[in-house]
């Protein structure tokens, strides 16, 4: 039996339950009538939720809790204001008026319960998913049976895997102690928070750190150690977890496999992410590394050819939770030394084996905690693209990148309008928001944040980016960093903005135009071979400790496709997540016609690859007739990003 492979819609993601979500609770008692912030600190601390929900995304998957408004905190109500506990909204997608118009309407009066809250919160969130509890509160627990560092002790034993993160406004000695406590308990972070603007700038920071983490996409597989146990893969997007092995870096590190069935006359494209876990800061517990580290065909030996031109690994940085780039590998149906068309029928080839290894450098100072090396599970994200194979005389006809250079006049520099249209970069590559060429766009972020956008690039353009800022808003020296990737996440040149009293500005292009035959230049020019949409993520980093975090700092983004464009394959890489794994080989149809030289010609829409679901018999087709055979080579392309040099 053999499974053609269909694509999971976008508008039924199947990592939706994995989806980053935060519930906020707000402390009510009859304490937040003091008058000692400027006003009441229920004043202080409905215009900070305010102003939290309106910097949020409208698809942040947020929930909010509040205790005490609606029961007095009288001795002999101690029973009943210990249970008041209020559900204000759902973990669902954020009603922005709807929530606001509830917290304008809320009082404060009651007891402060703040472990049957948490209890509440964590049965609110469930068990799936990157998951997050914001508890702002300016006094200590007083309906304490158990305690509340006990309950959070308690969820982080019971496997809710939930960081509860807590905002001490004005508190005591006694208070913050507690929620310290809270907050180490579940590897969350304790934020003080002495008036009205820090605690505004806590929330925002710790919501948005939360709710905007990286989204892992794709269909769920597993990684299995031994090679009988390995499923098929299809076409598109998945994610995994791996617990990462401690070695040495010099050492290869130990791949766990799937399988892949590859269509006739294509080559398959193989991606591998890391993210890495965030510590308390915001940051990632340690660096952690990712590597496609081999594809073996089982069918004949003729079929073991592995070649690495240049090291590729995906690494999640120490300094960042978020994936900059990835391991890249790709299996060709012919010898790149002489380039045959033909294929080798000794060579099954629903009978591939890819091996990714994912690792910390154990003699590496960021490898882990104090402690020792962390081996807790990261998410993983892998893509496998069928990018049809063009023959000699095909590819004779097309055409070789031109280089330029943004600072010997070469490529003209980015131009910002006077106007800039708002825009909500997204949370990962797979939600990046689409940008238009030559419009300026505002976005802003608080510090620890990525966001990401992409550029539909055409045959014989090439993707250049502007990115500019305005003096830093919390007044330190901050800096602002982004890089520009091709479709495969390979970066091809980065951006740096060092901001304090100055606007700062930077632009980013490819060395070349992007042209098939690019893939034959060798060295780094691989990367600006395909057609299709381009990425610019964005960064503002943490910075040192004991620095503002809740500070949004606006930005402006503009981006230029350069040159015109030319013939090139209509084929371009999907952006679905793929069919689920199978214990069969998943046979893929995909098209990929020469399109001449216009935009119309080539489409950038993902229908151009789809796979199209169909009844082997009902087709004709059999699994020797679609795939046929090949000899192959793995070639993993420059990806790691420490090799990067700015091409200026």
């Amino acid at each position: 039996m053999v499974l053609w492979g269909g694509f999971v819609p976008s508008s039924a993601r199947a990592d939706d339950a994995t989806a980053a979500k935060a519930e906020l609770i707000l402390d009510l008692s009859g304490s937040m009538l003091a008058d000692d912030v400027g006003g009441t600190r229920l004043d202080a601390a409905k215009k900070a939720s305010t102003e939290l929900i309106d910097a949020l995304p409208d698809t942040a998957n947020l929930g909010m809790m509040v205790y005490g408004a609606r029961e007095s905190s009288d001795p002999d109500n101690q029973a009943r204001g210990c249970e008041d506990i209020e559900v204000l909204a759902p973990v669902e997608a954020i009603d922005k008026e709807g929530l606001k118009s509830k917290i304008a309407g809320v009082d404060a009066k009651g007891y402060t319960p703040i472990g049957k809250s948490l209890r509440k919160a964590a049965d609110e969130l469930g068990k799936e998913g990157e998951r997050s509890i914001i508890l702002v509160s300016d006094g200590i627990d007083t309906c304490a049976a158990p305690p509340a560092c006990e309950v959070a002790n308690e969820l982080a034993g019971q496997g809710y895997d939930i960081a509860i993160h807590t905002v001490g406004f004005k508190v005591d000695e006694a208070a913050r102690a507690e929620l310290e406590c809270i907050a180490n308990a579940t590897g969350g972070q304790y934020l003080p928070a002495d008036d009205a603007g820090q605690l505004s700038n806590s929330m925002k920071f710790l919501a948005q750190r939360s709710i905007n983490d990286y989204e892992a996409t794709g269909t769920k597989f597993s990684l299995e150690k031994e090679k009988t146990q390995a499923k098929w893969l299809g076409q598109g997007r998945y994610q995994t977890t791996v617990v990462p092995e401690a070695k040495p870096s010099s050492q290869k590190p130990t791949p766990q496999f799937f399988r892949l069935a590859i269509p006739e006359n294509t080559n398959a494209i193989i991606t591998a992410k890391v993210l890495g876990n965030k510590a308390a800061n915001g940051l990632a517990e340690q660096t952690v590394h990712a590597q496609v580290v081999e594809a073996t065909n089982e069918s004949n030996n003729k079929c073991q050819r592995f070649e690495a031109l240049v090291d590729s690994i995906s690494t999640a940085s120490k300094d960042s939770a978020t994936p900059a780039y990835a391991s890249i590998a790709r299996i060709e149906p012919y010898s790149t030394a002489d380039r045959q068309d033909t294929f080798d029928p000794a060579c099954d080839q629903t009978k591939w084996v890819v091996g990714v290894g994912v690792f910390v450098d154990e003699n590496s100072s960021y490898a882990g905690t104090n402690d020792g090396v962390n081996l807790d599970p990261v998410r993983v994200e892998v893509e496998v693209q069928f990018e049809p194979f063009l023959s000699n005389d095909e590819a004779n006809k097309l055409k070789e990148g031109e280089k330029g250079s943004l600072n010997n006049g070469g490529i003209p520099q980015p131009e910002f309008g006077p106007k800039a249209e708002p825009i909500q970069g997204g949370n990962s590559y797979a939600h990046a928001a689409e940008v238009e060429s030559g419009v300026t766009y505002s976005d802003a972020m608080v510090p620890g944040e990525m966001k990401f956008y992409k550029i539909p690039i055409e045959w014989g353009e090439r993707p250049v980016v502007g990115l500019r800022t305005k003096p830093s808003e919390r007044d330190s020296v901050d800096e602002i960093n982004g890089f520009l990737t091709s479709p495969q996440y390979v970066p091809l040149d980065n951006l740096e903005l060092n901001v304090f009293h100055d606007a700062e500005e930077d632009s980013a292009a490819s060395e070349l135009t992007i042209e098939y035959n690019n893939r034959f230049l060798g060295g780094t020019s691989e990367p600006m071979a395909q057609a299709g949409n381009y990425y610019v993520a964005v960064t503002f980093d943490v910075g040192n400790d004991g620095a503002t975090l809740g500070v949004e700092q606006p930005y402006e983004l503009v981006v230029r496709r350069d040159g015109e464009t030319s013939s090139g394959p209509s084929w371009r890489p999907t952006e679905e997540n793929g069919p689920e794994p199978s214990d069969e080989p998943i046979l893929t149809r995909v098209d990929g016609a020469l399109a001449s030289g216009s935009t119309s010609a080539a489409p950038t829409d993902a229908t151009a690859a789809n796979t199209a679901e169909a009844e082997s018999e009902e087709s004709g087709m059999n699994a020797g007739a679609l795939v046929g055979a090949a000899a192959a080579v793995v070639v993993v392309v420059a990806g790691a990003f420490f090799l990067l040099r700015r091409r200026r």
